[in-house]
């Protein structure tokens, strides 16, 4: 059974929040959307005598006067390019009003060229402007868009950036890899309560992934890996299905940049929390072939041995059949066992054996920074960290012993999730280190 979150901690309204009628992705007809805050879903109504929307026409709900202010967050990944507009909760939460995901893979051919290429910049700038227009709409009182590896490592990155500016009045932050763990850990201890747990955060992108241990919430190492689904599917899965040799090579190469970038875990992490399409796609994959249908992946547990069976049957399935996939989004066939692979070899070398899926991840990291900026709250569990000692060393043994074995651990068997409580804030000071590896 899925859990599903309090309202209180991230959509909550009293009534239903009616949204802009978008087309059906099938039928082609006018569709009416209405969020259903306590509970999290969203339904679909058909409607009538409405014109459909043109083809990649943006929304455009009314601004309506608001006492709370409206925020919106633009996540530009090697990918995917995601929007969130939220509404600031008296309590320091917020009220999702709208979202929006593009695949654009601004990160085709960056790894073998060292470029982005003209026809993926065109699209995710088309996609940014489209996404700009429905914060717009909102009348959202500030706009925050990040760009992450593939804006970071390409060499016309720059003029990728100049051209949002030019174009759609968007300044673009093209992030560090360590700001970026930070968004990552920052929507963690939101949502999750990381006392007396050995975690590993993880986030899985295009172009990098990730990595953060934490002991008791507590920053032990922050690692960037080159490990994104994109830049390993496009160097190593050089057939279809993939064939032994090149699975090998594939493996090889993600162990090794482990092995150089995170070197011998200060622990064993008890959980993997992780975040990105990777991570989300195969809990619904995960959610469709064990209930039958796909009702999200938020706070969704798999365990290791579930990942590793899922992987062996991605690696054998052609990409046809791969885009038939029950919950696999189609258009992610051709990079989700690169992506999977990681986590299956993370799972590995950190030895955590259950796996829980966070799918909201960096923009939810990105609205609440802004949040804390806005209120002038510091930002105390955003970067808390633990400087490596003999004492640190041993609260994490101390941790450790604390805490059941897996086999144990009936309540959260894959099968029935949990969820962590609300965290308790923690003191703020820079990570330990942040070193970035290549392959």
């Amino acid at each position: 059974m899925r859990f599903r979150p309090p309202a209180s901690l991230h959509d909550c309204d009293n009534g239903s929040l009616p949204r802009a009628p978008y087309p059906d992705r099938i039928s082609g007809e006018p569709v009416a959307r209405t969020l259903h805050p306590l509970d999290g879903t969203v339904t679909a109504t058909a409607t009538t005598g409405a014109r459909p929307a043109a083809p990649h026409a943006p929304a455009k709900p009314a601004a309506e006067p608001s006492a709370f202010p409206r925020l919106a967050a633009i996540d530009i990944g090697t990918n995917s390019i995601r929007l969130v507009v939220a509404e600031v909760q008296p309590d320091g939460t917020y009220r999702v009003l709208d979202e929006d995901r593009e695949m654009t893979r601004l990160g085709r051919g960056l790894y073998r060229d060292g470029r982005l290429g003209d026809a993926p910049m065109q699209q995710s700038l088309q996609a940014l402007g489209r996404m700009k227009a429905i914060a717009d709409g909102f009348g959202v009182a500030e706009l925050r868009a990040i760009a992450t590896a593939a804006v970071r490592e390409a060499a016309n990155g720059r003029d990728f950036v100049s051209e949002a500016w030019r174009r759609h009045r968007v300044r673009l932050e093209v992030v560090p890899a360590e700001e970026e763990a930070r968004l990552a850990f920052r929507s963690v201890t939101r949502h999750y309560d990381l006392a007396d747990q050995l975690t590993a955060i993880v986030d899985i992108g295009g172009g990098s992934t990730e990595v953060i241990l934490a002991a008791g919430g507590l920053v032990e190492q922050v690692v960037s890996l080159p490990l994104g689904a994109v830049r390993l599917a496009e160097r190593y899965c050089k057939s279809d299905p993939l064939k032994e040799k090149h699975w090998k090579a594939l493996r090889r190469a993600i162990d090794q940049t482990i092995e150089d970038g995170i070197g011998k875990p200060p622990f064993a992490a008890d959980v993997m929390i992780g975040s990105g399409g990777t991570f989300t796609n195969l809990a619904e994959m995960a959610q469709a072939e064990r209930d039958g249908k796909v009702t999200g992946a938020r706070d969704y547990q798999l365990s290791r041995a579930e990942v590793t069976r899922l992987l062996a049957r991605l690696r054998e399935t052609p990409l046809d059949a791969r885009r038939q996939i029950p919950g696999l989004n189609p258009q992610r066939a051709d990079i989700i066992v690169a992506g999977v692979a990681v986590i299956a070899r993370l799972t590995r070398w950190l030895g955590s054996q259950r796996v829980l899926v966070n799918d909201r991840g960096v923009r939810d990291g990105v609205l609440l920074s802004m949040i804390d900026d806005l209120t002038g709250v510091a930002r105390r569990t955003a970067w808390s960290w633990r400087a490596a000692s003999p004492a640190s060393a041993a609260r994490t043994s101390a941790i450790a012993s604390r805490l059941p074995t897996w086999q144990s651990r009936s309540s959260r068997r894959c099968g029935t999730p949990t969820r962590y409580p609300k965290p308790a804030p923690t003191s703020s000071g820079p990570p330990r280190c942040c070193t970035t590896s290549a392959i």
